[in-house]
């Protein structure tokens, strides 16, 4: 099923010269397809008053923190992969697996919606033109039932300073739409993490937090609201000789 959202972008720098903006809607802004139905259709609409020319290329997403997380494929067939827009005018991309997932767990990537540069008109002088890019994430499910499996370890480095860290074990994605963190046997405000973020099959998400108040204590409990539900897990966090905190 396509998730149905509409976003729209719009970009422009508040500087003394003239500038050029862009602003288009692009529904929807994530994809789900399927084995029995591997294809989606995106609306692209031109908000602006001038047209924008689009390139629309695919890329395998790991979801690797560490580097880009992206390789370029051509096993995401975009029909067309350039496209104009016209002001106030409505363009579709059509995009397909050019072979339907046959493994065991979700595949994953991205399609990644650039402006293609308009070429400088000398009447507008010192014009600054800002090129907009958009990723969207394409999740392409086998026959067989996937669902996604997410694993907590926490270690405290020193005093109030964690490092959570959550890893998806399963064989679908997982989006931890709100996150926090307090401690499981003392009454304090949890700490709301940075999110929402997505944890890929066999990736993993790492969060650095410092947290005085939770300084040397044993368990926590971790609380993720994601797109499959809320969760709530004590953690057992290793310590590397912290001195434990009395109160």
């Amino acid at each position: 099923m396509l998730t149905r959202a509409c976003l729209t972008l719009s970009c422009w720098l508040l500087l003394p010269a003239a500038v050029l903006a862009a602003s288009f809607t692009v529904n929807p802004v994530r994809v789900d397809l399927a084995a029995e139905r591997p294809y989606a259709v995106m609306r692209i609409t031109n908000l602006a008053d001038t047209p924008v020319t689009l390139q629309a290329r695919a890329y395998i997403w790991t979801g690797d923190e560490a580097n880009n997380g992206l390789t370029a494929t051509d096993a995401v067939i975009l029909n067309p992969p350039l496209l104009s827009v016209a002001p106030g005018a409505t363009r579709f991309v059509r995009l397909g697996l050019r072979t339907p997932n046959q493994g065991k767990a979700e595949a994953t990537y991205r399609l990644i919606l650039q402006e293609v540069p308009k070429t400088s008109d000398p009447t507008e002088g010192a014009a600054i033109h800002t090129i907009l890019r958009i990723s969207i994430p394409v999740f392409a499910a086998p026959k067989t039932p996937i669902a996604a499996k997410l694993d907590w370890s926490l270690h405290e480095s020193g005093a109030g300073k964690f490092k959570l860290v959550a890893t998806n074990s399963g064989t679908a994605h997982v989006q931890i739409r709100e996150l926090s963190m307090a401690p499981a046997e003392k009454t304090v405000e949890p700490k709301a993490l940075t999110a929402p973020v997505y944890v890929l099959p066999g990736q993993s998400r790492t969060w650095e937090v410092e947290a005085p108040d939770f300084a040397g204590q044993a368990t926590m409990k971790v609380v993720a609201k994601t797109d499959a539900g809320t969760t709530e897990q004590i953690v057992g966090a290793t310590n590397s000789g912290v001195a434990k905190n009395p109160n």
